[in-house]
């Protein structure tokens, strides 16, 4: 796949401009919802309309150049995975020792998974793993913050019953912030701007506004983030209904996997597609575009971010942290443990 993967680097940034695009990846091409054997760089939209429907311009290329064909797949809206009033939690509940699938959030978050247990690559302490966006207060998410004692992390979180003291699990350690690709101007200064503008917009076009965005910074690579244990004895090593992890891998087209969450507990999935650039919704008009990521057929609903996806060995491949229900999304472990500089 190195052509299909150089002609994804190549053309991403075009592509993603497309409209109604949101993603593209290498994978395989599909015939009749069915994948076939023929390589693909696949882009992926949040709703396929038939060609009549689209302008001349928004109809994508067939190829990519000689012998690199793309196929479009229609993924619907891709957001973190974060429970909302009607999502029902299979494990919602405290444990000690609490293990890879359960319940936890930092305590200004509604709910996330455990992901599992790593170690700090310096000094082999333990650390939980699971998604930025689960172990960090939203307003320190997307920006640099020291970690301190106002950064609890809770077992089973906020939002499945759980409190501090008693059920205090851990502490922030640190994160990899996440860069949006825009958000809604807060500094004083713009929304200073932004109240001048309105005023000479009401007076020319009344039921009209202006909203500044603040660009984001660059691409993202992982949704990630790791928590001291507040003792050594609150946390185990095994992963609810799959045990514990054998090493690290890495994800392939085809390749069978599972995982196990807070929300829907052990299921499996396939890989689809990998080395991924895709938006995701990270908030109300707040998106990030994350690069390398995995994606496979959907096995997540809201509230699983921050499991690890497993493969027939149980060595970890991914940390899931968002989807739709037509697809899952993870990044590589890899990268993961790079950036935050932990190990199994």
């Amino acid at each position: 796949m190195d052509a299909y993967a150089e002609a994804v680097r190549r053309h991403r940034r075009r592509l993603l401009r497309w409209p109604n695009v949101i993603g593209v990846g290498v994978g395989k091409k599909y015939r009749n919802g069915h994948p076939t054997d023929r390589e693909a760089v696949v882009v992926l939209v949040a709703r396929k309309l038939p060609e009549s429907q689209l302008a001349s311009y928004e109809v994508l290329p067939q190829s990519l150049g000689p012998g690199v064909l793309t196929d479009v797949i229609e993924v619907g809206e891709v957001k973190a995975l974060m429970p909302s009033n009607e999502e029902v939690s299979f494990r919602h509940g405290r444990q000690r020792p609490a293990p890879g699938g359960v319940s936890i959030g930092h305590r200004e978050v509604t709910a996330g998974t455990l992901g599992t247990v790593v170690r700090d690559v310096e000094s082999d302490e333990p650390l939980i793993l699971s998604n930025n966006h689960v172990l960090v207060s939203g307003r320190l998410a997307y920006g640099e913050h020291v970690p301190g004692d106002e950064d609890v992390i809770l077992q089973p979180a906020s939002y499945d019953g759980g409190h501090a003291p008693v059920d205090v699990i851990g502490y922030l350690r640190r994160f990899v912030p996440i860069s949006l690709e825009e958000r809604q101007a807060i500094c004083p200064v713009a929304k200073r701007a932004e109240r001048g503008i309105n005023v000479l917009f009401r007076m020319l076009a009344p039921g009209y506004c202006v909203q500044l965005r603040r660009l984001g910074r660059g691409d993202n690579l992982v949704d990630a983030a790791v928590a001291a244990p507040a003792a050594g004895d609150l946390v185990s090593a095994e992963i609810r209904g799959i045990g514990e992890p054998t090493g690290t891998g890495s994800a392939e087209v085809g390749m069978q996997v599972r995982k196990s969450g807070r929300s829907s507990g052990l299921t499996e999935g396939e890989v689809t597609t990998v080395g991924a650039s895709i938006k995701v919704k990270m908030g109300e008009g707040e998106e990030a575009l994350f690069q390398e990521q995995i994606i496979t057929d959907p096995m997540a609903r809201p509230g699983d971010s921050g499991s690890v996806l497993v493969d027939e060995k149980n060595r970890i491949v991914g940390l899931l942290s968002a989807g739709s229900d037509r697809i899952s999304i993870a990044s590589r472990i890899d990268n993961v443990f790079d950036l935050l500089e932990i190990r199994l």
